[in-house]
């Protein structure tokens, strides 16, 4: 017979934060390769009409749910929770492959704080899972700017345990050194390393073993607003489906009018298209004005709803981003 005083073994929760564009996909994709990552179950919580995320993650873990539509620091909050509770169910009734971990990767708007008052206070969710980690990736092209212009950036920042500058390789090296010293006198505390490109980076992977923010003393940052204090800016998005391209530098083109016109008002572009005459399916990102080449869709991952781009934008309405524009 159990022991009913013996302790339970909660499941370790790793959150992952960073603004839009700042890698966050990327960085998993790399970190759920390792060995020591294995067996992790992850949420991707979406901003957007079509999801993307999860295509991109594909063949990284055996068990990825899609939270679409919401920021889970607000009004998806209760969807996060109420994953948290079936994955655990389906985990005890061996509906699921058994996870050792859950990755929570949030939107580029999320305020962490919402997130970790969730896991403490719902009853179930705190009785099974224990918040292990709060990572956080910088973006060092636009990191500074954002800092500035963006207030989720500071409460991401503080609430990490680790943070990740990524873009390092394509950085100003000025700028560079600037944003390494706001963050390391934003959050002292935290862990601080740089990541080029799609490398992985050396060290991380073993702060998906259970030990992470358990084994430190806990975080105390006075300056970082409580859940709720913190309102997001005005956020639009929405999707635009098509079906193939004329061609690359067609697509190309249109994209790159678009962002020459709005500039830093198109927070995010990303997709999943086709072009004609190419059997494959290419993703298409973009931040801040500058656009990514396109990369073409991981082997085996499903491409069936190719043809679709979503924009997320300061407050611009749909009809003032595409304008006529036609993909």
């Amino acid at each position: 017979m159990a022991d009913p005083t013996a302790p339970i073994h909660r499941i370790p929760v790793v959150l992952l934060t960073g603004c839009l564009g700042s890698g966050k996909t990327t960085l998993l994709r790399a970190l759920l390769r390792a060995p020591e990552a294995a067996n992790s179950a992850v949420l991707v919580n979406e901003l957007g009409a079509v999801g993307l995320d999860h295509h991109l993650l594909w063949g990284a873990a055996d068990t990825t749910l899609v939270l679409e539509n919401g920021c889970v620091c607000c009004s998806a909050q209760e969807d996060l929770a109420g994953a948290l509770e079936a994955l655990f169910w389906q985990r005890l009734q061996r509906k699921l492959p058994r996870f050792d971990r859950v990755v929570i990767e949030t939107t580029g708007i999320a305020h962490p704080a919402g997130i970790l008052d969730m896991l403490a206070s719902r009853a179930l969710v705190a009785e099974r899972y224990a918040m292990a980690l709060v990572l956080c990736t910088v973006d060092a092209v636009f990191g500074l700017q954002q800092a500035h212009e963006q207030p989720e950036f500071l409460a991401q920042v503080c609430a990490a345990d680790a943070l990740v500058l990524t873009k390092t390789d394509i950085a100003d090296p000025v700028d560079l050194a600037a944003l390494e010293r706001l963050l390391r006198q934003r959050n002292p505390a935290a862990l601080l390393r740089r990541s080029a490109g799609q490398a992985p980076v050396d060290g991380w992977v073993g702060l998906f073993e259970a030990g992470g923010r358990s084994s430190r003393s806990p975080l105390v940052h006075p300056a970082q607003p409580q859940p709720g204090a913190l309102a997001h800016r005005s956020i639009t998005s929405f999707a635009v489906r098509f079906g193939a391209a004329a061609s690359r530098a067609s697509l190309e083109a249109t994209l790159a009018r678009i962002l020459q016109r709005h500039g830093a008002r198109i927070l995010r572009i990303k997709g999943i298209v086709k072009v004609a005459g190419d059997t494959r399916a290419w993703v298409v990102q973009a931040v801040r004005g500058r656009l990514s080449v396109l990369e073409p869709l991981g082997v085996g991952a499903p491409a069936q709803d190719a043809g679709f781009l979503v924009f997320i934008t300061a407050g611009l309405p749909r009809e003032d981003v595409l304008d006529g524009q036609a993909f």
